[in-house]
């Protein structure tokens, strides 16, 4: 979904800018579902993805040419959480749960429960964040929870268990290096802890600045 937000997410926008008109007559009423309900999928998969990352990719994934250098990550992690052989029918019902709440969540307006309105050049739809009623806000303040806050939280409890787990494991590998007397293993240890909390930090420092914007 990342890969595909920027390619594909808001081609009805721009057709809508080039033309200065609505590309269909349901655009204005629709269009909301264009662009959000990408970024819902996309930040689902995100938190979804995250749990259980480790390196496993079957060799037979690289001889695919991928559209885009993230793709054999998003099919590895996928692969990751599953821990089998993932299967096309694995898959797609993987990514049909992933449509399905993101979808959910951006279809509740069609039903009553705030609306879409026009936004910026008034060419895009959006969810209506700036009325101030009880029952528009309800909607703004339970997406921001259900899209941002519970994914942040997943995000952060996911990547330190990585790093809880790795500094257990690195603990008794350095007690056993000392032991031995094997200072070269043990500098490659200290190394790798220090780049994997490296690496936490940025990916849930680049969650939140990639969408607290939006979120707020």
């Amino acid at each position: 979904m990342t890969v595909m937000l920027p390619q594909t997410g808001r081609p009805n926008n721009t057709i809508t800018y080039r033309r200065r008109s609505w590309l269909l007559s349901l655009s204005g009423k629709y269009g909301g579902l264009e662009t959000i309900a990408w970024e819902m999928a996309n930040m689902t998969l995100f938190d979804l993805v995250e749990p259980k990352v480790t390196h496993k990719v079957p060799k037979y994934w690289h001889s695919f040419p991928p559209p885009h250098p993230l793709w054999h990550l998003v099919l590895g992690t996928l692969y990751a959480i599953i821990g089998t052989q993932l299967s096309m029918r694995r898959a797609g019902l993987w990514l049909l749960l992933i449509w399905v709440y993101s979808g959910g969540w951006c279809a509740l307006p069609f039903f009553g429960w705030n609306q879409y309105v026009l936004e910026g050049l008034m060419t895009s739809c959006t969810f209506d964040y700036l009325s101030m009623d009880t029952w528009s806000r309800s909607y703004v303040v339970v997406l921001f929870l259900a899209s941002y806050a519970v994914p942040l939280v997943v995000v952060c409890y996911a990547y330190f268990g990585i790093v809880s787990s790795v500094s257990r494991h690195d603990r008794n590998l350095k007690s056993h290096e000392r032991a031995q007397g094997e200072n070269v293993r043990y500098q490659n240890l200290q190394r790798r802890e220090s780049q994997l909390n490296r690496v936490v930090f940025t990916s849930v420092l680049a969650f939140m600045i990639a969408w607290t914007p939006y979120a707020g």
